[in-house]
């Protein structure tokens, strides 16, 4: 007997909805910036939210951000800094972070954490020695089974350059 197959389903997105190089392509010229994200989900059905990095998102962010797109995105939330780059993270941090997080999961809006560790890799070199030291000092906690992390890792060494002649 065959099981059923899931159709796979590919979010399109960008990296933020707020930039205002957008206007005139997405946003029609004279749009306010507090309708940027209701238009973008009329287009879009993901969206990455990067100002977490700087600043922890509150709950009533998230419930603003939940009334004004209706269900229509779902969300890729960054983690702050103190998780990656400062490694200053507690374990209350994280759980708030979750917390906050809640309402977009259980709406389905929740496509995903995600941990970017770009700028502090680019000092070492990804050896295993130094990747064991390096991530001893992060917040480690138990996620829910249904909550997704990811984890971005660059280093400078994986970038190959080259220049053509002209």
């Amino acid at each position: 007997m065959l099981e059923k197959m899931h159709t796979p389903y590919i979010y399109i997105g960008t990296g933020g909805y707020s930039d205002t190089d957008l206007i005139g392509t997405l946003y029609p010229f004279g749009t306010d910036k507090e309708d940027f994200l209701p238009i973008y989900s009329q287009h879009y059905d993901t969206v990455e939210i990067n100002r977490t990095f700087h600043a922890p998102i509150g709950y009533k962010a998230v419930q603003g951000i939940l009334e004004k797109v209706r269900g229509r995105l779902r969300f890729s939330v960054k983690l702050h800094q103190d998780f990656s780059h400062k490694r200053t993270a507690t374990i209350d941090q994280a759980k708030e972070f979750l917390a906050t997080l809640q309402p977009l999961q259980e709406n389905r809006c929740l496509a995903n954490s995600f941990v970017h560790f770009q700028r502090v890799l680019n000092a070492i070199l990804p050896t295993v020695i130094i990747w064991r030291s390096w991530f001893r000092g992060l917040v480690i906690i138990p996620l829910p089974l249904n909550f997704v992390t990811l984890v971005s890792i660059h280093h400078r060494c994986w970038i190959i350059f080259t220049a053509k002649k002209t």
